[in-house]
């Protein structure tokens, strides 16, 4: 039986692989719009390790946007410092250019490749017109996440399928002016067991490390400061098993190049044709 159920693992997690290529995570629409946070995915990927109550709902992630001039195409690349802890090369190269260079217009633009802190989330669009009932992954950034947070003090699981509660985000305005407030819905409906059977694993969805589009975007960085870049070694990463226990007492603080704040690479600064293409390559390694 050990060896049907190693195939099925390896199955399900080539399953779970094929699923989260050249996944794009929706963000929040503008207007108000109505959500529900869903539980854990590792309750289905790791289920004899994991309490639902001792995982985040989430996963932490974010992307470098590395243009050689403004305006132009950027080449993108995951931030292993923001989404995974780990040493990250690309913002070892920006502050390395950073601190080397004394034009204005350079220091700029390495400013910009640095990434904004994002967290993605299973949810149910609620007020989705064709599609309310179907799993969806979104990403928000740090004042999203923020607020989402201080619910769970308030109102403790609110991603309990029975007895969690439905969040209205609002979003006004465009770009650098774009502003999110997050409230409680006055009701929040069940929702229904099957819903757990598609969850994305989210894990699998942030591995997109790629050798190929490291080593280009350090050469557009190298471009752009005048700098080589350094060596490096590739890296993997696996889900970890994170402890919520306390999570009332966690501090977030605001990320330094988060998009909300500053002149970092924001999606809408991005067409959503030339956002599909990057990060298809990126799934696709191409």
């Amino acid at each position: 039986m050990s060896g049907i159920a190693d195939l099925v693992a390896k199955t399900k997690k080539a399953q779970a692989a094929k699923k989260a290529s050249g996944l794009r995570a929706m963000k929040p629409l503008p207007g108000k719009h109505t959500y529900r946070i869903l539980p854990t995915w590792r309750l289905n990927t790791m289920p004899e390790k994991c309490e639902a109550e001792t995982q985040p709902f989430w996963h932490d992630f974010a992307m470098h946007w590395v243009r050689t001039v403004k305006g132009g195409k950027p080449v993108a690349y995951i931030c292993l410092e923001k989404t995974f802890g780990a040493e990250c090369p690309v913002c070892r190269a920006i502050g390395q250019g950073i601190s080397s260079s004394n034009d204005d217009d350079t220091v700029a633009l390495l400013k910009e490749a640095n990434a904004s802190q994002k967290y993605l989330l299973n949810v149910l669009h609620r007020t989705s017109p064709d599609k309310p009932n179907e799993v969806q992954v979104m990403e928000v950034g740090q004042k999203i996440f923020d607020q989402v947070i201080e619910f769970l003090s308030e109102y403790g699981d609110i991603t309990d399928l029975n007895d969690g509660i439905d969040l209205i985000i609002n979003r006004e305005g465009s770009g650098m002016d774009t502003t999110y407030s997050v409230l409680p819905a006055a009701k929040s409906k069940p929702v229904d067991q099957s819903v757990m059977t598609k969850l994305f694993d989210l894990d699998a969805v942030v591995q997109q490390e790629n050798e190929t589009k490291l080593n280009i975007a350090l050469e557009n960085l190298g471009k752009v400061s005048g700098i080589l870049p350094s060596s490096h070694a590739p890296s993997t990463h696996r889900a970890s098993l994170v402890d919520m226990s306390n999570v009332e007492d966690a501090e977030y603080a605001d990320s330094p190049a988060s998009s909300d704040d500053d002149g970092s690479i924001a999606a809408d600064d991005i067409s959503d044709d030339e956002l599909d293409g990057l990060l298809n390559d990126l799934a696709t390694g191409s």
